[in-house]
């Protein structure tokens, strides 16, 4: 089996450092999306690419799932001896190519999966999901507990239920594929499949016949279309295989792991000029070896997240401004009532006023001349001039009717007085 492939990374536009790693040498193909603190996520990422860069070779599945176990222990020792980096841990997408031997009777390619980090398969213009996301979210969809807009619009849709190094023990999901000349393998992290949908990625890979030009124009594209997080892409072509299909290929990679089921089918006559690739899935954990045939889910598309988005948005906008309307309207009633209520008794020009409202007024609520007496400010002694000029308030308009009256039997009064003194000085 002869394979081409081209790889391709970037920080994007939004993150400071670029915690995603990879390796495509032809003896196995990665791409490990790194999470934890500042540094953790890149030290994590690089620990398990330089473990797997480093290995000769795989003894068969089970060799693989060993290589996986030595990694996930590596980043986890090292997150114990190191305290800033604990918690650290990666997700890992991996390819491993193997050539028709004793244990495989055909060319096949295993695909290893942990995390969010996706592998798609490109056959016969068809562009499938492969792998499964280990996510809380991928979760409650793959259990029908919530629709595919829930899932789009949970909070919680980054969170791993699965990762290398956060734990001692690890459970890896093992995909095989039968390869057919021109099948195009992608492995990538979730900064390419949060900014581009399945249509654009498969455009790519049909229009991009060479590998590395078809992962630098992914990587571009996410990008362009906003480039939220790391991105990283490995493109893998088949362009030549070893042995050719024969009808028993099909049966023969479905045969039961450990079960009895049968995974696979042979292929119907009809179908032989448009030669389908099987896959079947073996999950394997260090206490279990099951094997199971499972729907492959589709991604959320991203025209449905962003209408949806655009749909809770405005929702979110409108209950907003409503709400903010609402409470508006209770304040300003209630202002409006504290001023209308209020009362004082205070000067226009030169002669005493009443007035509805606080002196100064309340917010947009000024005061409301409601009447101008006949008592002149200068008729009344000093101190209720004082008064007067701030403003003597009163809880009604009858109570400053009544404060006005008073206030004329005290002007009386004084006069009452002073002609009485008057009349007195002068006899």
């Amino acid at each position: 089996m002869r394979l081409e492939w081209g790889a391709a990374t970037d920080k994007g536009l939004v993150r400071t450092m670029n915690q995603d790693s990879m390796v495509a040498n032809g003896k196995v193909f990665a791409v490990a999306d790194g999470m934890g603190g500042h540094f953790g996520g890149e030290v994590a990422s690089k620990i398990v690419v330089d473990f797997l860069t480093k290995l000769e070779g795989f003894a068969g599945k089970q060799g693989l799932f060993e290589a996986v176990k030595e990694a996930n222990v590596a980043v986890f020792e090292h997150s114990l001896t190191t305290p800033e980096l604990s918690g650290m841990g990666t997700t890992l997408t991996m390819l491993v190519p193997f050539e028709a031997n004793e244990e495989f009777d055909r060319d096949l390619l295993e695909i290893l999966s942990v995390g969010d980090s996706r592998a798609y398969l490109l056959h016969d213009l068809d562009l499938i999901q492969v792998t499964e996301d280990h996510t809380y979210v991928g979760e409650l969809l793959r259990s029908g507990r919530i629709s595919v807009q829930d899932a789009s619009m949970h909070r919680a849709k980054h969170v791993l239920t699965r990762a290398v190094g956060v734990e001692p023990d690890i459970e890896v999901d093992l995909w095989e594929i039968e390869p057919y000349e021109g099948d195009v393998i992608l492995l990538c992290s979730d900064g390419l499949t949060n900014e581009l949908v399945e249509p654009q990625i498969r455009k790519v890979l049909i229009e991009h016949k060479d590998p590395q030009s078809a992962a630098e124009e992914l990587v571009s594209m996410a990008k362009k279309s906003g480039g939220s997080d790391n991105i990283t892409v490995v493109v893998v072509r088949v362009a030549e295989i070893s042995s050719l299909p024969s009808d028993s290929r099909g049966t023969a990679l479905g045969r039961d792991v450990g079960s009895g089921s049968q995974l696979g089918r042979r292929a119907d006559p009809a179908e032989q000029e448009r030669p389908k690739s099987p896959l079947s899935r073996i999950s394997i954990s260090t206490n279990t070896r099951r094997a199971a045939i499972t729907a492959i889910p589709s991604p959320i598309p991203k025209r449905e997240v962003q209408r949806t988005s655009l749909i809770m948005k405005m929702i979110r906008t409108t209950l907003f401004v409503l709400a903010v309307a609402v409470v508006a309207a209770v304040v300003a009633g209630v202002i409006d009532l504290y001023a209308k209520n209020s009362y004082y008794v205070g000067t226009s020009g030169k002669y005493v006023a009443i007035y509805q409202g606080r002196k100064g007024g309340v917010l947009w609520f000024d005061p409301k001349l409601v009447k101008v007496t006949s008592v002149q400010l200068s008729s009344v002694n000093q101190a209720r001039q004082v008064e007067l000029n701030s403003g003597v308030v009163e809880p009604s308009l009858s109570a400053a009717n009544l404060f006005i009256s008073n206030l004329m039997s005290e002007v009386n009064s004084q006069k009452q007085f002073q002609t009485t003194s008057t009349t007195l000085g002068s006899g």
